[in-house]
């Protein structure tokens, strides 16, 4: 939830693994970031270049929808 709710805004993995307090290498996108992106609540600006630098990750629709029934219970 945490990352869903940073991630309202676009940011990068390096500014993600930052805010978990987590070494900004590429083993640490496998637990923290693919789940959310497979689970459909997490995106990338530019899906066609996963592996770009420029890349960044943002909440979807999905990934709000979620937040909003969590932070309700």
């Amino acid at each position: 939830m945490e990352i869903l709710e940073f991630c309202k805004e676009p940011k990068s993995r390096k500014e993600i693994l930052d805010m978990l307090e987590v070494f900004n290498h590429p083993k640490n996108i496998k637990p923290y970031i693919k789940p959310l992106v497979d689970l459909g609540y997490l995106a990338e600006t530019d899906p066609d270049k996963p592996n770009s630098s420029k890349q960044k990750y943002y909440t979807t629709s999905e990934g709000l929808n979620y937040l909003s029934i969590v932070n309700i219970e």
